[in-house]
C-alpha cells in the first residue's frame, strides 16, 4: 500500500453524466482505502451540481476547463477545423496540480497522454472508433482520429473498462483492463412485478447531449395522451412540464421501466437497481449502437432501435407493462451481472502508485 502521500488527478470528458459518476465513485472508494492521497477531479461545474457528494478527506475540483471539449454537444466544423479540442488539454496542462500528479486518470480523453507521463484511461469506448464510424464527422476529424491512435499506438495505455460492454477498439488500441460493472451492490429494495400497473410511470433518459431532443419532445407529447407518466431529469422537467427524475436509487425503483439512451452510466444504474430498460438511439452512434446490443443480449428483449417512431416507443411500453412474467424476468437477468467494478478500479488505481 501507499506509505507517504501521493497526488491523483482525475480528468472528466464532458459528454454527460455518466463519466463523471464513475469518477466519483472510484474516488469514494478510493478514499475507504487510504487517506495518504491529495486527489483534484478536473469536470465541469453542471456536472458536479447534479451529485452532492462529500467526501471523508478534501477533494479539490477544478471546474469549467473542459468546455468546449470531446462531447457531441460541441462538434459543429469548426470545432475540428479550429482544433478547438487542444483547448481543454492547454488549460489542465497549465495547473500545477497537473505538473505535480503522480498519476493522471482521464475518462476517457486521450489527449491528455500527449502532456504526462502517467496516465491510465478509464472508460470502454475510444472517442476515435466513434468519429470515424460517424457519417456526420468522419471526415472533419480525420486529423483528431489520427493523433488519437498515434498517442495510443505510441503509449499503450493501460484502460480501466466493464467486461460485458467494451468495444473492440479498446481491446486493440490499449492494454484493456476488463472489470465488472462499476456499481459495488444490487439495490434490494425493488418488488417484483406482480400486476399490470393501473398507471404507467416510466424515466425517459436520453442523455445531455441534445442529439435526441427532437424526439423527446414528440414522444412526451404522445406518451402524455396515451396517459403514460413520463419522468424527465433537470432541465428537460422543466421545459416539457413533466415529473421530475433525479438520477437516485429511489429515483430508478419509483418507476416502472426506463426507456433510454444506453450510455453506461444509465445502464449501470438500471442494473444496480434492476429497472428494466427499453433502448433507443440515435444514427451515426457505433457507441449506442454496440451497448444497446449487448443489453438486447443481457435482457433478451429487442432494442427498439434507431429513432424508432414515436406511437410504436408507446406502443412498447404499454406492451412491456402489462408482460409481468417479462418483466421479472428480465429483472432476475439483470440481477446476474457481476457488479464490483468500482472497488477494483480502485484497488488498481493504487496499486500502480506503488
Amino acid at each position: 500500500m501507499i506509505s507517504c502521500e501521493k497526488s491523483i488527478m482525475f480528468i472528466v470528458c464532458p459528454n454527460g453524466m455518466g463519466h463523471f459518476k464513475r469518477v466519483m465513485a472510484v474516488v469514494g472508494e478510493i478514499l475507504k482505502l487510504t487517506k495518504l492521497l491529495q486527489i483534484t477531479i478536473v469536470c465541469q461545474s453542471w456536472q458536479r451540481s447534479k451529485i452532492d457528494k462529500h467526501f471523508s478527506v478534501p477533494v479539490r475540483f477544478f471546474e469549467d476547463l473542459m468546455e468546449p471539449g470531446v462531447s457531441y454537444e460541441f462538434f459543429e466544423d469548426t470545432f475540428f477545423e479550429q482544433k478547438k479540442y487542444l483547448k481543454w488539454e492547454e488549460s489542465v496542462a497549465k495547473l500545477e496540480a497537473f505538473k505535480n500528479a503522480d498519476l493522471i486518470v482521464s475518462d476517457n480523453l486521450c489527449g491528455i497522454l500527449e502532456h504526462h507521463d502517467r496516465v491510465i484511461l478509464m472508460s470502454s469506448f475510444l472517442w476515435m472508433d466513434l468519429l470515424q464510424a460517424d457519417d456526420r464527422f468522419r471526415c472533419v476529424s480525420q486529423e483528431f482520429v489520427e493523433r488519437e491512435k498515434q498517442l495510443l499506438s505510441s503509449r499503450h495505455p493501460k484502460m480501466l473498462c466493464v467486461e460485458d460492454i467494451v468495444m473492440p477498439a479498446v481491446r486493440n488500441y490499449t492494454e484493456a483492463v476488463p472489470l465488472p460493472w462499476f456499481a459495488e451492490s444490487l439495490m434490494t429494495d425493488r418488488a417484483d412485478y406482480t400486476e399490470e400497473p393501473t398507471v404507467v410511470t416510466i424515466a425517459v433518459l436520453l442523455g445531455r447531449t441534445g442529439v435526441m431532443d427532437p424526439w423527446l419532445k414528440a414522444f412526451v407529447s404522445v406518451a402524455k395522451e396515451e396517459g403514460i407518466v413520463v419522468k424527465l431529469p433537470s432541465p428537460y422537467d422543466k421545459e416539457y412540464n413533466t415529473e421530475s427524475f433525479s438520477f437516485s436509487d429511489d429515483a430508478f425503483q419509483a418507476v416502472d421501466m426506463v426507456l433510454c439512451r444506453p450510455g453506461i452510466g444509465v445502464i449501470t444504474d438500471c442494473i444496480r437497481n434492476q429497472t428494466v430498460m427499453l433502448t433507443l438511439f440515435e444514427d451515426n452512434n457505433t457507441e449506442m449502437e454496440h451497448n444497446a446490443k449487448a443489453i438486447a443480449e443481457v435482457l433478451q428483449l429487442e432494442s427498439l432501435g434507431v429513432d424508432p417512431c414515436v406511437y410504436k416507443a408507446c406502443e412498447a411500453v404499454r406492451n412491456l407493462s402489462k408482460d409481468y412474467i417479462q418483466l421479472n424476468r428480465m429483472q432476475k437477468r439483470l440481477r446476474t451481472r457481476q457488479l464490483g467494478g468500482t472497488q477494483k478500479a480502485a484497488d488498481y488505481i493504487l496499486k500502480s502508485l506503488e
